[in-house]
């Protein structure tokens, strides 16, 4: 965003310098120009600012080691939750599986969605659970990505049991259990599987 704000100033500047080079405009009007630029890199400076310390973005935060338990601030949705890490609100996708969209501004509320954030809600909401690495630490978004224990289970291995989430063709440590999980689901028709069809 800073460079776009360094852009339009470079743009405001450079025809005045031109102009005053050949004599047609006067160096109170490069002035303006120069503080006008002085505002934008100010601007865009508070801007980068107040991003690095909302808390309410992704935030890099080290994550725990496997068996540290870290409590759930908010469930975003299906496979997704928000935990503080050492104070930090940080958004956690469950690997392996993937649950229909209930919150992208791009697309319609799925079928089963609001049932599987309300499944996920009543397995972490407002519990400690354990984050397990597996692969890539963070996603496209800057979400960071972990299996998410609760009670000595995977969540994301819940949900595709009882049908409310299906597998993500990425390789995991889990895939061969979600895949077995999910294929149950599908052949009795739990969940989205038989509400969905």
């Amino acid at each position: 965003m800073w460079l776009l704000f360094a852009g339009l100033g470079v743009v405001q500047l450079v025809p005045g310098l031109l102009a005053l080079v050949r004599g047609r405009l006067a160096w109170a009007h490069i002035r303006t120009r120069i503080q006008a630029l002085i505002l934008l890199a100010g601007a865009s400076l508070a801007f980068a600012a107040s991003m690095a310390t909302n808390p309410y973005l992704p935030q890099p935060a080290s994550a725990p080691a496997h068996g540290a338990r870290v409590p759930v601030v908010r469930v975003v949705d299906g496979d997704t939750i928000v935990v503080s890490l050492d104070g930090v609100l940080t958004t956690v996708r469950y690997i392996g599986v993937d649950t229909p969209e209930t919150v992208d501004p791009l697309r319609p509320v799925q079928c089963y969605g609001p049932e599987a954030t309300k499944r996920n809600r009543s397995l972490v909401g407002g519990k400690s659970v354990e984050l397990e690495p597996d692969g890539q630490d963070r996603d496209r978004y800057g979400r960071l990505l972990r299996h998410v224990w609760v009670n000595g289970r995977i969540v994301g291995l819940v949900l595709v049991e009882d049908g409310y989430a299906d597998v993500e063709p990425y390789p995991n440590r889990y895939r061969e259990d979600f895949t077995r999980a999910r294929d149950a689901a599908m052949g009795q028709r739990r969940g989205l599987w038989g509400a969905c069809q």
